[in-house]
């Protein structure tokens, strides 16, 4: 566990993030993302999963291009946390399931991924996708660079 971390996961920037994750899967039933954007940062940068492999995003028209992508290609996507940890003042890994059933001429989604967000002034400001728990949090004490994974 990093220094710092707190194992309470109840402060701000964890709770944040799981109402991002609320907000996502709804936007996914709804079919509309702005409630989702309107919790991120308008200087958003990070990577979100595209199948096999991580999108660089910036920005809300980044999200919201990666989000209309997503529903495209997989019928009813969905996030678990399964996990949130804080690990600083602004800094929040999580443990996360993201599945997707198959569907007529779509592939199915069940991965599990390592997520270190970034709030800022009560928005998601960051967010880095790791394959392991190790990368995400070597990338919270600064032992790796962001994005571990790789991103197109």
């Amino acid at each position: 566990m990093p220094a710092g971390a707190d194992p309470q996961a109840g402060g701000e920037p964890v709770q944040l993030v799981r109402r991002a994750v609320e907000a996502f899967n709804r936007a996914v039933e709804d079919r509309r993302p702005e409630p989702w954007l309107d919790l991120y940062d308008a200087a958003f940068e990070g990577e979100e999963l595209e199948e096999s492999h991580l999108r660089h995003v910036q920005g809300r028209p980044g999200l919201s291009a990666w989000f209309t992508t997503i529903l495209e290609r997989f019928d009813a996507p969905r996030v678990e946390v399964e996990e949130a940890l804080s690990t600083g003042p602004d800094e929040v890994i999580t443990a996360e399931r993201w599945i997707a059933p198959p569907g007529p001429g779509r592939r199915g989604l069940d991965a599990r991924l390592f997520c270190v967000h970034t709030a800022r002034e009560g928005r998601i400001s960051s967010r880095h996708v790791f394959a392991t728990r190790e990368e995400a949090v070597a990338a919270v004490v600064g032992e790796r660079a962001p994005g571990a994974i790789g991103y197109e």
